[in-house]
């Protein structure tokens, strides 16, 4: 079967062709699309919402660390709240940093007295605080001369701070739990509308709100291409790939290129499964780990498969506490989603 469907021979079957988008406030829009047929306003809705709430991505600050400051519940010559405080405050910035592929190290110098807020932290160029009026603490001392260390980083969803996560970090850094997802919420509503005479269809109303670290339409924007993505599988299914038993991936090879910007280019399926390639999006989380496997993952920053699978053996070996059981568990685990580790 063709990948573009011909609308022609469903000529009862009406598509949406109305879409308008309300500014409600500064980050939150108000989306309207119908007519839909009845019972797709509820499958529309509920899919976009659940990507936007857990599959767009944002970057948090990882970790903090005062020159001279040894754990959390110290407190700092010169500044009037303790750590504790200072941390809680920190984990209330919004960073905006499209192009971060990775954790990030800065210093920044406080050497002034009065308070201190979000605008006052000189970023890297790329890296841009969205609410600079979020206050931080406050320099009590006139002659104050102090060096903060920050790590930023991108990721999904929420990361709380496990007490096995503290097992390598270095004294003196204060990590912080990370609520990386810039959608502050979503909602919806379906209602009824008449078209050609028929009261049956549907209006799907998408309400978006973020922390203004991304607009709602590009949001919006984003998880619409993320569903696509995962479903551009299952078109032209029969002629690309053919799932036999043992969920092994075979047939001939085909060539399927995607237009969203997020695929990254060209993905191919040939007869061992899928051929590695950065367009693979499938989270890390959504396989089946061990605890022990998935916590050195996490270590690494290791998000999607693809990124697994640049890996050699060796290099994944070399992290602390992966074995030879872990290296073939994730082996096996590649293997079911057509992915191989890298030669050494």
């Amino acid at each position: 079967m063709s990948s573009t469907l011909d609308f022609s021979v469903y000529s009862s079957f009406v598509r949406p062709f109305n879409m308008e988008r309300v500014n409600v406030s500064k980050n939150t829009d108000v989306f309207t699309l119908h007519p839909i047929e009845i019972g797709y306003g509820v499958t529309i809705g509920n899919s976009l919402r659940r990507v936007l709430l857990s599959s767009i991505r944002g970057v948090c600050i990882d970790w903090i660390s005062f020159d001279g400051n040894r754990h959390e519940f110290s407190s700092i010559h010169g500044i009037s709240e303790d750590v504790v405080n200072i941390a809680l405050n920190f984990k209330n910035i919004v960073l905006k940093a499209d192009n971060l592929s990775e954790s990030r190290m800065f210093t920044i110098k406080i050497s002034k007295s009065g308070s201190f807020t979000a605008g006052d932290i000189k970023c890297p160029d790329g890296v841009e605080v969205v609410n600079k009026e979020c206050y931080l603490f406050t320099v009590s001392s006139e002659t104050v001369d102090l060096s903060l260390t920050i790590c930023i980083k991108p990721g999904f969803g929420i990361d709380i701070v496990a007490d096995d996560d503290f097992v390598d970090h270095k004294i003196g850094r204060i990590y912080l739990n990370k609520i990386y997802t810039p959608i502050k919420n979503v909602s919806m509503e379906i209602s009824q509308v008449t078209y050609n005479g028929r009261t049956d269809y549907e209006k799907l109303m998408l309400k978006v709100e973020t922390n203004g670290s991304i607009s709602p339409v590009d949001a919006v924007g984003i998880a619409s291409s993320v569903m696509r993505e995962i479903l551009l599988p299952f078109i032209n299914f029969d002629q690309s790939v053919s799932v036999l038993k043992d969920n092994k991936v075979q047939g001939n090879t085909v060539s399927q290129k995607g237009s969203s910007s997020l695929s990254g280019g060209t993905k191919s399926f040939t007869d061992s499964g899928y051929q590695n390639n950065k367009s693979d999006a499938t989270p890390i989380e959504y396989v089946e780990f061990s605890v022990r496997t998935s916590n050195c993952l996490k270590k690494m920053s290791i998000k999607f498969l693809s990124d697994l699978a640049a890996m050699s053996p060796m290099q994944l070996l070399s992290m602390k506490n992966f074995g030879k059981k872990s290296l073939n568990e994730v082996i096996q685990k590649l293997s079911e989603y057509g992915f191989k580790l890298k030669d050494d």
